[in-house]
């Protein structure tokens, strides 16, 4: 019922469709046909309750307010209560990163004196009675547990009485939970809510007498070869008698930009905190694991298996989040640091070197020269480019079936930009909306002066569709035009 509710799942244009009401009418008739079955029953005190996502990450998506819209419609009409869904109780905003408050307070401070009278449940990572007590003090009337009760059937009786709940059940008791073998399945695979109890606490109490010993290294430099995205990264890790004291990586096989975080944050976190324990960069989660890997078997080398399980068990960094707000004044503001950023600084260099060397950037006045350049029919060019253009002209793509709203401009006259690229793509369904100079607007469609986005940050590039990896073809155009737009206020 509430994808009937999101403007990104429903996209009728009818009476159940288009505005925040109609979309909301679905929800609304079956509560309203489901209080006349009980009417009808005579059941009168058959419970009927709405469990909703508050908010939704795609651009157009739900967002609280209209949650909330439906909510108070559906408490007119009658409802026992309303129930989260939420991988996390405490759940702060996924459209707003920037609002720390909690959604449940957000809820109760903005609802009705009707709504405040529907109790209202919590669920998300509520495992043992702190947890519980916790999403109670938030502000949820009831909580609802799902993995607590697959793991400890008897749940709340032994929170109640303090037992603290396992993380996890023995793979020796689903038949003595009186689990179906598909459900224990799913329970191991997707959450690997399933493992040896024995085994566990055997490495939980090796873990903790070894946590308890100074780590020693057999000192020196140890070269060994990690997995990137793209290739393999050569690594030379250092080791004192006690400590890494450096980690130095070769990445000149990987994506210029793409990766330059993983290689400065992850050796940083490493050597400050001595740990493995470190999360992977956003968007480079492959060259991530593969800087870990590379450590660990450095660490191997240099000591024993016992040692790298420590580092990976040991507590990871604590990163605390700001929410100081710091007022500079700048001439221009360029937002995209990626590889729309790199773009917009190095493109003249790219465009000097027409083709000589990676990244294979060509340009050309006419079609065919820029076929020439790149070694291309230039016949087939010529032709696709034309193909296209009469898909725009017409508002049908007979080849890929692209909608009409998708299909608004034509490839026009040159100059033309081509560059050699694998087929990766990335979008962010919410973000930052700009016109077609990349000037960013605010919430009223208002230029903000001197501010230009380019890059992923945008939102919507990728239409309703939010496919994985990264987007090089709007990053590198993006941050093109954002540079030729600014040029004229440095």
């Amino acid at each position: 019922m509430q994808q009937f509710l999101s403007p990104h799942s429903n996209r009728r244009q009818d009476a159940w469709g288009g505005t925040l009401e109609k979309r909301s009418k679905f929800a609304i008739s079956i509560l309203e046909a489901a209080h006349q079955v009980k009417k009808e029953e005579k059941v009168p005190d058959f419970i009927l309750g709405y469990r909703f996502s508050p908010e939704e990450i795609e651009e157009p998506g739900i967002r609280f307010e209209d949650s909330l819209f439906l909510l108070e419609k559906l408490a007119e009409i009658g409802l026992d209560y309303v129930h989260f869904s939420m991988g996390i109780y405490s759940r702060t905003s996924l459209v707003n990163t920037n609002d720390l408050e909690p959604t449940i307070e957000k809820y109760n401070k903005n609802r009705s004196n009707q709504l405040a009278n529907v109790p209202v449940i919590g669920v998300g990572s509520i495992l043992q009675k702190a947890d519980a007590q916790a999403a109670l003090d938030l502000g949820y009337d009831l909580v609802a547990v799902a993995k607590g009760f697959l793991i400890e059937p008897d749940w709340a009786t032994k929170i109640m009485r303090g037992d603290h709940i396992p993380a996890f059940a023995d793979s020796h008791e689903r038949q003595s939970l009186v689990i179906p073998t598909p459900l224990w399945q799913f329970m191991d695979e997707t959450f690997h809510l399933v493992k040896d109890k024995e085994a566990e606490a055997q490495k939980a109490k090796r873990l903790k007498s070894l946590m308890e010993k100074p780590l020693e290294y057999k000192a020196g430099e140890y070269h060994v070869m990690a997995h990137g995205h793209n290739s393999e990264l050569p690594m030379i890790v250092t080791f004192s008698d006690s400590e890494i004291t450096s980690i130095k990586i070769d990445s000149a096989g990987e994506s210029a930009g793409l990766s330059d975080l993983v290689f400065e944050k992850m050796p940083s976190q490493i050597i400050d905190f001595q740990t493995l324990n470190v999360d992977a960069v956003s968007g480079a989660s492959s060259t991530s694991q593969g800087v870990i890997d590379g450590v660990s078997e450095a660490v191997l080398q240099a000591s024993s298996q016992d040692n790298v399980d420590v580092l990976k068990a040991r507590q990871k960094p604590t990163i605390a989040r700001s929410t100081e707000v710091v007022e500079e004044t700048v001439d221009l503001v360029v937002v995209g640091g990626g590889a729309a950023g790199i773009s917009a600084a190095e493109l003249d260099e790219w465009l000097d070197n027409n083709g000589q060397k990676t990244p294979y950037f060509y340009h050309a006045d006419s079609l065919e020269e820029l076929a020439m350049s790149a070694g291309m029919d230039e016949t087939a060019l010529v032709n696709t480019v034309n193909r296209y253009n009469q898909f725009v002209e017409e508002g049908n793509d007979q080849d890929f079936h692209r909608e009409s709203r998708f299909l608004q401009e034509k490839v026009g006259q040159g100059p033309y930009y081509l560059i050699e690229q694998r087929p990766r793509f990335a979008t962010t369904m919410g973000g930052l909306v700009v016109n077609n100079k990349l000037e960013v607007e605010n919430t009223k469609g208002n230029v903000i002066k001197g501010l230009y986005a380019a890059g992923e940050v945008v939102g919507g590039v990728m239409g309703i569709d939010s496919p994985s990896g990264a987007n090089n073809a709007r990053a590198l155009t993006s941050g093109k035009l954002a540079a030729e737009s600014l040029k004229n206020h440095i």
